[in-house]
């Protein structure tokens, strides 16, 4: 084992890949939580209806005590989310390196924006309301996914974060996305990885950023390192990280500051960007990151699903899910643009899918993108108004707090 696939592991539980068990025969889905008997009814049907068997776990060390005894690798793993402590199950999913590969899906009785917000800050892959055609629809299509079958880029993602489980979390991120993963808990280890050869982008937490009056990433850039940085900022010291990212900018260093409150999949999505940024340039639109509930069906079918907006640009959009429609399916989509209080009915067609899987293009979560192709004249209207007041929003909002670049203030960074 190499020194970056140690770093991991030892993060990861101390448990390598090679060592996760492997999935066997028909498959089978192991439910946890504190799990009422009608969702209990529910999962089992969908179980069976996929050609999984259903098995079930009071806690989440009894969940991995099942694993390690049976050997086997589950095809998904549910998590009843409506009782308390689920986020901690979740995390504490996440603490396993064994189970990286495997997806969690949260059930919750009331599917809404919150339910989803809060499963995905929790590293839950999915949410999924008490629906058994809809979680057999996604326990058919995790079922195809071989999840030993890793591809890595050549590529490597620092996450230098002082706490574990934000650590695990995002790193798993990126490790889902193909990247290896180098995690630094103090400043000199975060120097040392940024500097490596193979480093193409140094997440850093604000408790960490700082190397006295400059950030971190200056003293970095100094010392060789040509890579991007972000620092993951509480919403309340952004504004003085933003600043402090114009002033390391003379310096010639890459600072990008991000909210630290975001679901950590947000930093696959800025990370993407800055890496790829002459393409970025290239678009007709600017993509913005945009989390709503979004209602998905094939033209002119009843059968509906429901994703979660990951991006959106002004003539289509990202959705977030396990069950994405086919490639150049015809769809029907119904959500809330931003900064509205309304649904719009819009026509889209599916021009591209990421399913489940660790890969080494993939540059966003499971799920599919849409182009926009017809809605009522009244929709595409309130659609496209939206997107231009969003996007003037946020470039304002930007600028409202970044000084020019020859008038730097006084910094104060709250401690």
């Amino acid at each position: 084992m190499d020194s970056k696939e140690g770093n991991e592991a030892s993060e990861f539980g101390g448990l390598a890949q090679a060592a996760a068990p492997a999935r066997t025969g028909g498959g089978s889905f192991l439910l946890v939580g504190d799990v009422s008997e009608a969702l209990t009814t529910i999962a089992r049907r969908a179980a069976h209806a996929s050609g999984d068997k259903l098995f079930r776990e009071a806690s989440v060390p009894e969940a991995l005590a099942w694993i390690e005894s049976n050997a086997t690798r589950p095809t998904a793993i549910g998590l009843a989310m409506d009782g308390e402590g689920s986020a901690r199950r979740a995390v504490a999913l996440r603490e396993s390196f064994a189970l990286a590969g495997v997806p969690v899906i949260g059930l919750v009785r009331d599917l809404n924006d919150l339910s989803f917000e809060e499963a995905f800050a929790s590293g839950i892959d999915e949410v999924c309301g008490y629906d058994e055609a809809l979680l057999a629809r996604r326990l058919r299509l995790l079922g195809e996914v071989d999840p030993t079958n890793v591809k890595r880029l050549d590529s490597t993602v620092v996450v230098a974060e002082p706490d574990r489980e934000m650590r695990l979390l995002i790193g798993r991120v990126f490790r889902d996305a193909g990247y290896a993963v180098a995690f630094a808990a103090d400043q000199d280890e975060t120097l040392r990885q940024s500097l490596e050869p193979k480093t193409v982008a140094v997440i850093v937490s604000a408790a960490m950023a700082l190397d006295g009056d400059d950030l971190l990433a200056v003293r970095a850039r100094t010392e060789g390192c040509h890579v991007p940085w972000i620092v993951n900022s509480p919403p309340k010291e952004m504004p003085s990280f933003l600043r402090l990212s114009l002033k390391a900018a003379v310096s010639g260093a890459n600072v990008t500051v991000h909210d630290a409150f975001s679901a950590p999949v947000a930093l696959l999505f800025v990370t993407n960007e800055l890496l790829n940024k002459p393409f970025q340039d290239g678009r007709r639109s600017v993509r913005l990151l945009y989390g709503t509930a979004v209602r998905f069906r094939l033209a002119g079918r009843s059968n509906e699903d429901v994703g979660y907006i990951y991006n959106i640009s002004e003539g289509g959009m990202y959705v977030r899910t396990l069950a994405p429609p086919a490639r150049w399916d015809e769809l029907w989509i119904e959500f809330v643009p931003p900064r509205t209080d309304r649904l719009v009915h819009l026509d889209a067609t599916c021009v591209w899918v990421r399913k489940f899987g660790p890969a080494g293009t993939a540059s966003v979560p499971p799920g599919f993108g849409v182009e926009l192709t017809g809605g009522s004249k009244a929709d595409l209207g309130r659609y496209e108004r939206s997107y231009a007041s969003y996007q003037d929003e946020r470039q304002a909002s930007r600028e409202s707090i970044m000084p020019p670049a020859l008038e730097l203030p006084p910094v104060v960074i709250p401690r």
